[in-house]
């Protein structure tokens, strides 16, 4: 007995390959598509998953909208840097992995990504249009603060690549 496997784009009917086109020319057609789905499947599960972080965000001005929120001298996290960090997060390339999210005591939010001890990536966002960002990629660092608006900055897209880099990742 023949296991049919059915994907959900083959039940959308604006996927459905119902071309008998044969030929090289096809085959790279079908091997495009199925690169497509891919990503947007990835898209979707990545979806959900920044819906979650966007909620962590928002949930995080509710404990730390006070002077002292960690047990000493936190500076409150005010709305305007909860509303940065959001913008940030639907600014992330679709193919940067869910990042945890800390409060940080200066009154800025941490977007931290962790693969080991020594490769790890975290970028702060404040109410003013600055982002802080220090990475540790195995026996090499990189570290600063850039000006942004609506567009991650090139240094910290740069620390992002770094960071994603597979080749060079621990394992």
């Amino acid at each position: 007995m023949t296991s049919l496997l059915v994907t959900p784009h083959q039940l959308d009917p604006r996927f459905r390959d119902e071309s008998a086109a044969q030929g090289e020319d096809a085959h790279r057609i079908r091997m495009a598509l199925q690169d497509i789905h891919r990503l947007l499947d990835q898209a979707q599960t990545r979806g959900g998953a920044r819906s979650l972080l966007r909620k962590d965000v928002i949930d995080i001005l509710s404990t730390t909208n006070r002077r002292g929120w960690d047990g000493y001298e936190a500076i409150p996290i005010v709305p305007a840097t909860v509303a940065k960090t959001l913008l940030f997060i639907d600014i992330l390339p679709l193919d940067m992995p869910t990042p945890d999210v800390t409060p940080e005591p200066d009154g800025e939010i941490a977007l931290e990504w962790y693969k080991s001890p020594s490769w790890v990536l975290s970028i702060s966002v404040g109410q003013h249009n600055r982002l802080a960002y220090a990475g540790l990629f195995g026996p090499s660092k990189t570290y600063g603060a850039e000006e942004w608006h609506t567009a991650v900055p090139r240094m910290v897209t740069e620390a992002m690549r770094r960071f994603m880099a597979e080749d060079t990742a621990p394992q």
